[in-house]
């Protein structure tokens, strides 16, 4: 799991949105959040569906498989621009 958060973690970032670890909770997450701000933020988590695993926010919406980390961050960014959080620079 942890290796798949990392996956998004690089696309995020890539993207102008700060992440951090939380490897050791039960399960892993990963706090997505601008790095303008550390107060407000997403928490995403990985988890098995039917055939694959996925991608899921704290939400409880499914981002992205986890085989297109890529299209997850696209997704998480949506979320996050729709709460009026915009990425920032690090």
């Amino acid at each position: 799991m942890c290796r798949r958060l990392d996956r998004l973690a690089r696309d995020l970032g890539r993207l102008g949105w700060a992440s951090a670890p939380r490897y050791s909770n039960s399960p892993p997450e990963l706090l997505v959040r601008s790095s303008l701000t550390s107060s407000v933020g997403d928490t995403v988590s990985v988890v098995r569906g039917e055939r694959t695993w996925w991608y899921r926010s704290s939400t409880g919406a499914w981002l992205g498989p986890c085989y297109a980390p890529s299209r997850a961050a696209e997704t998480v960014g949506e979320l996050l621009r729709s709460w009026g959080i915009r990425p920032g620079v690090e």
